[in-house]
């Protein structure tokens, strides 16, 4: 059986792209090179662009990630996983 280790994060994450939500949390607790490839923000941003989920504006991400790095207490993320689920305030 061969290792997940010679992937590139983008076929795992190609593959997360097709499943539920609820599958990609249990591909997520096996191991830690799954856990890294499925927390990229870049794939949550594509599933919630894919169903249609309202995202924030380009230019309001942009700036909300210049304000972090200008100061150090403004949080300069946002969780788009949680965006997806549709519960952006658990």
């Amino acid at each position: 059986m061969g290792s997940i280790d010679g992937y590139p994060d983008v076929v795992i994450q190609e593959i997360a792209k097709r499943l539920d939500y609820k599958t990609i949390q249990s591909m997520k607790l096996t191991n830690r090179r799954l856990h890294a490839a499925l927390s990229d923000p870049l794939l949550w941003i594509d599933l919630c662009e894919r169903d249609n989920s309202v995202l924030p504006s380009r230019t309001f991400r942009n700036s909300l990630a210049e304000h972090a790095r200008i100061s150090e207490d403004v949080v300069g993320q946002l969780n788009f996983e949680r965006i997806w689920v549709r519960n952006p305030f658990r």
